[in-house]
């Protein structure tokens, strides 16, 4: 199904930014998915041997805010409190992955887990398959297509309620 890169790279932290600015950021378990740790130059994470991602990859944060599962689609450097998520099959749909093991960490009370390492091996998910038991791509990107959607909802729920928390009648 899953599986993670357990081989976590070298801990970037924030003085390293600020030391070696660059364009790479650095993801760490904070809970906005576009707000890095911190931005370092290439040069320096080379030099360092920290590797940088480079094609699209699934995380898990597993310190910080536990759970919380993103799509990396940039050129990005993953802190040592996240996971990489890695398809085993590649008739896995990279969003409808996310979604999934959203859903499994929720119903597995994983949130709440100190440090999810050692238990994101045992999470599994529904995969949607054909009638000949493959799985089945097509099916994934329509369910990923709503959750997107819905997601879409919810920001703009959210955004209407903290303007209705700012709303002041005048007199």
């Amino acid at each position: 199904m899953a599986q993670t890169n357990l081989n976590a790279p070298t801990s970037t932290i924030k003085g390293h930014g600020d030391q070696n600015p660059g364009n790479i950021p650095v993801y760490s378990g904070s809970k906005d998915p576009l707000r890095p740790l911190c931005k370092v130059s290439k040069k320096f994470a080379t030099s360092k041997g920290i590797p940088i991602e480079t094609k699209p990859i699934i995380t898990v944060n597993a310190n910080g805010f536990v759970g919380a599962v993103f799509l990396r689609d940039e050129e990005c450097i993953i802190h040592d409190d996240v996971m990489i998520i890695d398809a085993i099959s590649g008739d896995l749909h990279k969003e409808y992955m996310v979604y999934a093991l959203r859903s499994a960490i929720a119903e597995g009370n994983y949130e709440y887990e100190a440090k999810l390492y050692n238990r994101v091996k045992e999470i599994e998910f529904e995969i949607p398959v054909d009638k000949y038991d493959n799985p089945d791509y097509g099916v994934q990107e329509q369910i990923s297509s709503v959750y997107k959607k819905f997601e879409v909802l919810k920001q703009g729920i959210a955004e209407l309620g903290d303007w209705a928390n700012d709303a002041r009648i005048k007199e």
